[in-house]
């Protein structure tokens, strides 16, 4: 679970600091009727029973989602579903009553459609994937000749053979500091020669068969290491190294894997729950004899024992987060149209600012990223283009050309090179009747990213329509032209640089089910450091939370400030 505060937007010059006092309730235990499993496209969204319960007024389908933007339903007493929408937590409009048939049978075809779109884009993944693989092996080998006739019976016919692919990438930089106009002396005499530095990276992948039923696979990424401080550079290692055996139908033996393995244990008569234990370097295979199906793991697994008491009650952390602490490069509006139209995140609960012809057409959007790497174009399938910040040039204020019409490098205004294509699936999320997406990944600073989308009325004669009308993308085309929405390397001058969130924090992440957090109990305070003194919480009588428009109103609309941030900016 991942908990996030939406901040106002504000030009509000100071040094602060967020103090978060985060209660969460260690035990809780979530009494109701749990229904049987149902099967189909719906069976996902049923799959956690404590999530879900046929009780009068507790939600049907809880669908988790990071956008503050949500449906909801939920079953009365009566039988009868109650679908409406929710921003921020809150109730929005009217809710529309149908009976639960009819709303299971609608959701059933809409997830029906939903899991078809998906299912088509992962089988495109799983073909380029293998056309990469193919074609990316920068070396391949063959053993001339063949395995003796009785190891064959265990390998297969096929010979080995060895196949590698990477990279290696070395980049040399260098500084050199000085002071202009400075004395030199015997104890202090500085040189302009810079100071060099070297970074190397490799990325290698050595993947090797012995015959039609062995697999080994062998990964070096630098990268990987540099991540192993959280999670043990051991791990690292050990994941490194992988070798599987698939049997044939009727062997004994039908799987062995050596390396990293996991146990899984079943659903059984003998175990009343499901179990999978990860981390045991060894080995482990699964066969059949007869009807007798069995699995044996041989590992050595790292542990420490631990004890630990937990009595019923709450346990409080507390947070500090600088104003400059935020989600960086995570949230971005498609469009200046939306930013503009979205000063608030309050403004959300009275309606969007624009008719429903100005929302993004979540089938027509497509996101793209430029790395600027042209050695792994093929891999992702890059094309050349460019990202222009304004498709329509009509933005005058933008100071993107000099004095004779040439474009100005390094203003933010455009960028070209070749852009690849991220998976709607897997690495974004978009709220269309808000006009902004959310990465699951933030995207590097070096990188530029750029859109290309419509709205749901494109023949609508609306600025945004002329604009995006100039956009182009798809295979018909030969190079993309594109709404750019992050130049690299962005600095405060750019124009595309307030097109990107900077008020969104997360405080609290990684919470179980077993310990819940509570956003009711969410306390946060704002306070302006002052040197040589205390932090001042509030300015002429009133608290920063109020100033900043975080703390208009109390528990109820129309009540009088509370000194708690208002519900609304708490996803």
């Amino acid at each position: 679970m991942n908990l996030e505060v939406f901040l106002r937007f504000s030009r509000q010059a100071f040094s602060s600091w967020l103090c978060v006092c985060l209660l969460a309730v260690v035990v809780r235990a979530e009494p109701g009727l749990h229904f049987e499993p149902l099967y189909g496209p719906l069976s996902q969204r049923f799959a956690i029973p404590s999530q879900t319960a046929f009780e009068a007024g507790q939600p049907l389908l809880p669908a988790p989602d990071r956008a503050p933007i949500s449906y909801q339903a939920a079953v009365d007493s009566l039988g009868m579903a109650h679908y409406g929408r929710r921003v921020s937590g809150f109730t929005e409009g009217p809710t529309v009553a149908v009976a639960l048939d009819h709303y299971l049978r609608m959701e059933y075809q809409a997830r029906h459609r939903q899991l078809w779109h998906q299912q088509i884009r992962r089988d495109f993944r799983s073909t380029a994937s293998e056309q990469r693989q193919r074609r990316g092996s920068r070396f391949e080998w063959t053993v001339p000749f063949s395995a003796p006739k009785p190891l064959r019976r265990f390998i297969g016919d096929e010979g080995p053979s060895l196949a590698l692919n990477g990279s290696r990438t070395i980049i040399v930089s260098g500084k050199s500091e000085w002071t202009d106009g400075e004395v030199q002396t015997s104890f202090g005499r500085s040189s302009k020669f810079p100071s060099l530095g070297i970074e190397q990276e490799s990325d290698f992948t050595v993947e090797g068969k012995v015959g039609e039923l062995i697999n080994i696979r062998i990964d070096q990424d630098t990268q990987n290491f540099g991540s192993a401080i959280g999670s043990g550079l051991g791990d690292q290692l050990s994941n490194q190294i992988k070798l599987d055996y698939e049997g044939e139908e009727d062997s004994i033996f039908q799987e062995v894997q050596a390396g990293n393995t996991t146990l899984e244990l079943p659903n059984t008569r003998f175990v009343g729950f499901r179990q999978k234990n990860k981390g045991l370097f060894g080995i482990r295979a699964k066969g059949h004899v007869g009807p007798l199906a069995f699995t044996t793991v041989a590992s050595h697994e790292k542990s420490k024992s631990n004890r630990q008491t937990f009595k019923g009650g709450a346990a409080i952390d507390t947070l500090q987060l600088r104003d400059y602490q935020y989600i960086r490069n995570t949230y971005f509006f498609l469009h200046e149209f939306y930013r503009a139209h979205l000063a608030d995140f309050r403004s959300l609960l009275a309606g969007v600012q624009f008719g429903p012809e100005n929302f993004v057409d979540i089938s027509r959007l497509e996101v793209y990223i430029n790395d600027f790497n042209t050695r792994n174009d093929a891999e992702l399938f890059a094309k050349p283009g460019v990202a222009w910040v304004d498709p329509s040039d009509s933005l005058s204020t933008i100071e993107c050309f000099d004095a004779v019409g040439n474009r100005l490098r390094n203003s933010g205004c455009f960028e070209e090179g070749t852009w690849h294509r991220l998976d709607p699936d897997d690495d974004y999320s978009v709220v269309a009747e808000a006009g902004y997406i959310i990465l699951n990944r933030p995207v590097s600073n070096p990188y530029a990213m750029a859109v290309h989308f419509k709205t749901n009325a494109p023949d609508f004669d609306g600025t945004l329509q002329q604009e995006t009308a100039r956009l182009k993308a798809g295979a018909e085309s030969d190079s993309l032209y594109l709404k750019l929405i992050k130049a690299r390397n962005p600095r405060p001058g750019f124009p595309t640089w307030n097109l990107e969130w900077k008020n969104v924090y997360r405080i609290a992440s990684g919470f179980s089910t077993g310990r819940r957090f509570d956003p009711r109990t969410l306390q946060v305070d704002i306070a302006k450091e002052v040197p040589g003194q205390e932090d001042q919480l509030s300015q002429q009588g009133r608290s920063y939370l109020q100033i900043l428009g975080l703390d208009e109103r109390g528990k109820d609309p129309g009540s009088a400030p509370d000194r708690v941030i208002d519900a609304d900016y708490i996803a």
